[in-house]
């Protein structure tokens, strides 16, 4: 008896693009609030891929950036992420991007995170 080899064909299609909506942080944030961004795909081709950046510094769930220090929790689902900050400090404030991928084509959408908050410095 000869041995069977079996063969496993994928038939691509065209994948079409994430589509990103934009997203954006309220002006009047304060230290010590809290504050949550939605990346949200609007169309394209599943399965995407997620990752979130402060000011070019990648951002990894639970953990303090690399930069400053600020603490972020990513939840990433099928077609959309979560960024949330359970008590803002000044250390969150910066260029907060979504990076959206899939295997057509990579895409970000980004917003300004102010922070206000009281300086330390007297006259």
């Amino acid at each position: 008896m000869k041995n069977a080899a079996t063969v496993h064909l994928k038939v691509m299609g065209k994948c079409y693009p994430p589509h990103v909506a934009p997203f954006e942080f309220p002006a009047d944030l304060q230290v010590g609030m809290k504050a949550r961004a939605m990346c949200s795909v609007m169309k394209g081709d599943q399965p995407f891929r997620f990752a979130w950046t402060q000011d070019g510094h990648r951002i990894e769930s639970d953990l303090p950036t690399e930069d400053t220090g600020a603490i972020y929790r990513a939840q990433h689902f099928r077609d959309y992420s979560m960024l949330t900050v359970d008590s803002l400090t000044l250390s969150h404030a910066g260029n907060i991007t979504c990076l959206v991928a899939n295997d057509a084509a990579k895409t970000s959408q980004s917003s300004l995170l102010k922070v206000n908050g009281k300086s330390c410095l007297r006259d």
